[in-house]
């Protein structure tokens, strides 16, 4: 996208497309900053993509989310915390 004009009008497009239908935007595969900013300026809502992050094994996205959220304990008895992401 951020050596093809055409690519750029497409993604501008499809981001413009999307918030007038009223949802939001995720990009995928963003590899970069220059690709990232240019959807920013875009107005895209998300990204997701080696950017943020390589795919990580079960047992260290744990620690990837919770360096990077905040979590607060469930209900008293339950198995599982929840997730309450920062923004």
């Amino acid at each position: 996208m951020s050596t093809s004009q055409n690519e750029s009008f497409i993604a501008r497009s499809i981001v413009e497309l999307a918030h007038n239908l009223g949802l939001r935007v995720v990009a995928e595969g963003v590899e970069d900053e220059v690709t990232r900013d240019l959807l920013a300026q875009m107005g895209c809502d998300k990204l997701q993509g080696f950017l943020v992050s390589r795919p990580l094994p079960e047992d260290r996205l744990e620690g990837w989310l919770l360096a990077r959220t905040g979590v607060r304990s469930a209900a008293p008895g339950a198995r599982h915390r929840r997730l309450f992401v920062r923004t």
